[in-house]
C-alpha cells in the first residue's frame, strides 16, 4: 500500500478531498506547514490536518477557490494559516515528497519556527502542544544543526 493511500484511508477521504484541495491551490503561491511539513523531513506520522500558508497576494482568491471544495465524506481538515509571521515561508519553500505527493513545503527551519510558535501558544490544547514537542524533536533529529534555534527550556522538555 502506498503512503498516500494509507493516509487517505486513515482520514476516511473517500471523496478525494485532498486532491480537490490541491487542484484548487494550483496556480497560487502557497506552501505546506505543520505536521504534514514535518513529515516531509522525517519519518511520517499520520495526521488529519493539512495545513498551508498562502501568499498574501493570493489569499483572497485562494480562499474563494477553496470555499468551492467541500469536505464531503472525509475527516481531513484543511487549515489555512493567516498569521502574517508565516508569510515569508512561502518564498523559501521547496518541492518535497510528502506521502507520495510532490508539494511545496516550507523550509525545515521555517517548519521548526512554526512549531515553536504553536508550542508557545498556551491557548492550545495540551495534547497539541505535546505533539508540537514531538515534531520539534523529529526535526532536530533530521537536522541536528537546527537544535541551536530551539530555546534551552524546550530542549530540556524533549530530553535533548
Amino acid at each position: 500500500m502506498r503512503s498516500l493511500e494509507f493516509w487517505k484511508r486513515v482520514v476516511s477521504d473517500r471523496s478525494d478531498y485532498l486532491e480537490r484541495i490541491l487542484a484548487a491551490l494550483a496556480g497560487f503561491d502557497y506552501c505546506v506547514i505543520g505536521d504534514v511539513a514535518v513529515n516531509a523531513y522525517s519519518e511520517p506520522v499520520v495526521t488529519e490536518e493539512f495545513e498551508v500558508v498562502i501568499a498574501a497576494h493570493d489569499l483572497p482568491r485562494a480562499q474563494r477557490a477553496l470555499a468551492d471544495v467541500p469536505a464531503l465524506d472525509s475527516k481531513l481538515r484543511l487549515l489555512v494559516e493567516t498569521d502574517p509571521r508565516y508569510e515569508a515561508f512561502v518564498g523559501r519553500a521547496r518541492i518535497c515528497n510528502v506521502m507520495d505527493l510532490q508539494l511545496p513545503v516550507a523550509a525545515a527551519e521555517d517548519v521548526l519556527q512554526g512549531k515553536l510558535w504553536t508550542l508557545q501558544n498556551e491557548a492550545r490544547r495540551l495534547s497539541k502542544r505535546q505533539k508540537d514537542l514531538m515534531n520539534i524533536a523529529r526535526l532536530i533529529e533530521a537536522f541536528p544543526e537546527l537544535q541551536s534555534r530551539v530555546p534551552a527550556d524546550i530542549l530540556a522538555r524533549i530530553g535533548s
